[in-house]
């Protein structure tokens, strides 16, 4: 009987079975690509379905601000109350938005963050502080710069430019 190299002893008959060498892939050792592979989170399979309502959703919120913006009742606020109507459009719009994807989410049976492969940021108390704190900082920052400039459009006499564009 004529054995090839790779198998073991041949038994004829008997119930042992075949224990011919494997490459190191098959013998359970997995490659590292496929091991990290299977424990990153599997994101959702959008579909362009999704993206079209997604993309319609805001348009259709962005337009509708537009158009309440642009009534009667805004244009006689004062400018603080335009300001306001503006935020309160904006943060009504990505509001909308989000929960648009969120619904986009469950209609696939799964979570939000596991369907944007969203994961914590910070892996401790001290890296949230330092960044909480970085973001005042720059917050501050910009409130000192914009103070900084009014001083000194007041202390020259310089009047802003007129673009002509309601705000």
């Amino acid at each position: 009987m004529l054995r090839c190299a790779t198998e073991g002893p041949s038994f004829a008959g008997s119930a042992r079975p075949n224990t011919a060498r494997r490459p190191a892939q098959d013998r359970g050792a997995e490659p590292e690509k496929s091991r990290r592979a299977r424990a990153a989170p599997t994101p959702a399979v959008w579909t362009s379905i999704d993206a079209l309502v997604a993309l319609l959703v805001l348009i259709a919120c962005l337009l509708l601000v537009n158009v309440a913006l642009g009534t009667e009742v805004v244009r006689l606020m004062p400018q603080s109350g335009k300001v306001f109507a503006r935020v309160a459009g904006l943060a009504l719009t990505y509001g909308t938005v989000l929960l648009v994807l969120v619904g986009l989410a469950r209609r696939h049976d799964i979570g939000f963050a596991k369907a944007f492969r969203l994961r914590p940021v910070f892996r401790s108390l001290k890296d949230a502080a330092t960044s909480s704190l970085l973001v005042v900082a720059l917050l501050l920052g910009t409130r000192v710069i914009a103070m900084g400039y009014g001083v000194i459009t007041q202390l020259f006499s310089w009047s802003l430019p007129s673009t002509g564009i309601p705000i």
